[in-house]
């Protein structure tokens, strides 16, 4: 004896609206985790080596700030043989992008400074180069140039080609 015809385009209606709900709900899902997963995946630690003079610079501060002051920083510092892995504070590594490339080394004259929450506004100011006034600015062994956003010569477009890149200070004449 054969099932009835309608009984089994009822149940092929019903197997064709399950399968359809399913694409409907998990599709979407499956999308948004990938999607979600690739831009974890795209943060790239990035190693620096820095020298002054053509000498390792020990306890350099390296910050990469975007240029239009939006995004994320990312900061590291330097050991002794001049090398630092660039990484936001808690973060896996930098955001794909451009970014403006600070080092200064030396003690911060402002008291407090070191424990300043780098995402306030004060401290923007301060990588901007914005401070209103030169003797709130840390006091650099570096020369100045270089932790100021509108006088670094260096820009990184990250994942940088090279890896460690190589920043080069040199001394004020």
């Amino acid at each position: 004896m054969e099932p009835d015809l309608g009984a089994r385009r009822a149940l092929l209606r019903s197997l064709a609206e399950t399968v359809s709900m399913r694409q409907k709900v998990f599709l979407p899902l499956l999308l948004a985790c990938v999607l979600l997963a690739q831009g974890c995946a795209r943060r790239t630690p990035i190693q620096v080596v820095v020298t002054l003079d053509g000498k390792a610079l020990e306890g350099a501060t390296v910050v990469f700030v975007p240029p239009d002051g939006k995004g994320e920083p990312a900061s590291g510092m330097t050991g002794a043989d001049g090398t630092a892995t660039i990484t936001p504070l808690g973060k896996a590594g930098v955001r794909p992008g451009t970014y403006k490339v600070l080092v200064t080394k030396g003690e911060p004259e402002l008291g407090g400074m070191q424990k300043m929450d780098f995402k306030s506004d004060d401290a923007m100011k301060m990588m901007k180069g914005t401070v209103e006034r030169k003797e709130n600015r840390p006091k650099s062994d570096v020369p100045e140039k270089y932790g100021n956003v509108s006088s670094t010569p260096f820009t990184l477009t990250a994942p940088p080609e090279l890896s460690p890149v190589k920043l080069e200070l040199k001394s004020a004449s």
